[in-house]
């Protein structure tokens, strides 16, 4: 759809969730549903031109439950989450894992860890700590650092790559160095948001609108004000994506 919520069309006839653009904005990755030789459908990575076309498998992984995939800046490699298809649950089991982005030579960066986001320079990781004390960690790509953030998951950077926006309850923005904590909405996210706009004005996010309807799609500015509503349906609506501003 665009930025104001009109023209928004089915891209893909297969079930989908969890999207993330390339840099470049002409493709998307994604999870979706494949049989399993296990109790129940696998979770795997595709890819989709950006006008629909050209759906294909980027990830097979029988054993491994795919999902939260993020592009890195340079366009070269792809993030992810992944648990394993048996056992089910427990967070200890959910790691964060490096690919290059056509599904090749994929590693394991940290255990225990979910929703990883790239910073702007590609230099660092972002993700959500799931195992006790929990948090968001920041970790060199390289592994020579990583830095605690105290509070919160699903951790989003701006372009700029001076804030993070996550949720913790409510939709929170907080410098990337974790000083001065704001928060921006009272109602609680969704995990497949929050999403900064290209030009850095404007966050993208799921909430419950408190119809009973399900999650609707709101726009709001860096400080928590010009809140816009942008779907109204029955419909559950989350993991919202913007799309890469480009040439």
């Amino acid at each position: 759809m665009n930025s104001d919520g009109s023209g928004a069309h089915r891209l893909t006839r297969r079930w989908g969730t969890l999207p993330a653009w390339s840099p470049d904005g002409k493709m998307i990755v994604f999870t979706s549903r494949v049989k399993s030789p296990y109790e129940g459908p696998n979770l795997e990575l595709f890819l989709i031109n950006a006008d629909g076309s050209g759906i294909r498998r980027l990830t097979y992984s029988p054993k491994l439950q795919e999902v939260d995939a993020a592009w890195s800046p340079d366009g070269k490699a792809i993030a992810f989450a992944g648990y394993p298809q048996q056992p089910f649950g427990g967070s200890s089991y959910t790691k964060v894992y490096v690919m290059n982005a056509d599904g090749t030579q994929p590693h394991k960066l940290v255990d225990g860890a979910g929703q990883p986001a790239w910073s702007p320079d590609g230099r660092e990781l972002a993700y959500s700590k799931l195992e006790w004390p929990g948090g968001i960690r920041i970790r060199a790509v390289d592994g020579t650092s990583t830095r605690r953030l105290p509070d919160g998951r699903n951790p989003a950077w701006s372009p700029d790559g001076r804030k993070i926006a996550y949720v913790d309850g409510p939709l929170w923005v907080r410098l990337s160095d974790g000083s001065g904590k704001a928060r921006l909405i009272s109602k609680w996210g969704y995990p497949g948001g929050p999403t900064w706009s290209s030009d850095g004005k404007q966050i993208v996010f799921a909430s419950e609108p408190g119809s009973g309807n399900g999650w609707e799609l709101y726009v709001v500015d860096t400080y928590g004000n010009n809140r816009i509503r942008l779907t109204d349906n029955t419909a559950y609506d989350g993991a919202p994506a913007w799309r890469p501003a480009t040439r």
